[in-house]
């Protein structure tokens, strides 16, 4: 019985505070390391963390809580997307830890249209798309991105918002270099300028 009952207390690991924690009750199923308590999956899974390594707190956010962006060529909507949006402190975490992505992207928010940092794909297990979008909200790059890969890849123009993406998502849907974003929620930068 003794035996039994330290078995029990092993398998539920530990809650120390400087434990990564990347699931909240209530969204959707992610796989919980030990270090991970509290975690409650939902029935049916939207994303799902690789076990140990820490995804943005925006991972466990279910995705009719998550803003849509759309995506325009004249009066045609080409697709609509629906985007975690990070705090800025969890930009580096990003799409990183997830084993696998669903129907959903990020967006990263610089609030200036002259932004022209790289991105990279260290510890992010899926292959992504990611268009760049300049202040005027229309896209100026649109590169992919291999998973695992540590190159940077920076957008061809200075851009104020970046969308990662499943892989083949933009070039599915007909979305090009010129194509109009349409963001059905408030951005950081809208919310700093009012």
């Amino acid at each position: 019985m003794f035996l039994a009952l330290i078995l029990l207390l092993a398998a539920c690991g530990s809650s120390s505070d400087d434990a990564p924690r990347t699931a909240v009750a209530g969204g959707p199923t992610i796989e919980v390391t030990a270090t991970e308590a509290g975690a409650s999956p939902s029935a049916s899974p939207t994303i799902e963390a690789s076990s140990g390594e820490p995804v943005a707190s925006t991972a466990s956010t279910p995705v009719e809580e998550l803003g849509v962006v759309e995506f325009v060529d004249g009066d045609a909507v080409l697709g609509s997307l629906p985007l975690e949006v990070p705090p800025r402190e969890e930009y580096g975490i990003g799409l990183s830890g997830r084993a696998r992505l669903g129907e959903r992207g990020m967006l990263f928010d610089y609030l200036e249209p002259n932004h022209e940092g790289p991105f990279w794909m260290k510890n992010t297990h899926v292959d992504l798309d990611i268009a760049f979008v300049g202040g005027d909200g229309r896209i100026v790059s649109i590169r992919q991105m291999e998973a695992e890969s540590l190159d940077l890849v920076y957008s061809e123009a200075p851009y104020q918002w970046a969308i990662e993406a499943p892989f083949g998502w933009y070039e599915d849907r007909g979305i090009v270099v010129g194509t109009e974003v349409h963001f059905l929620f408030d951005t950081p930068s809208a919310l700093a300028a009012s």
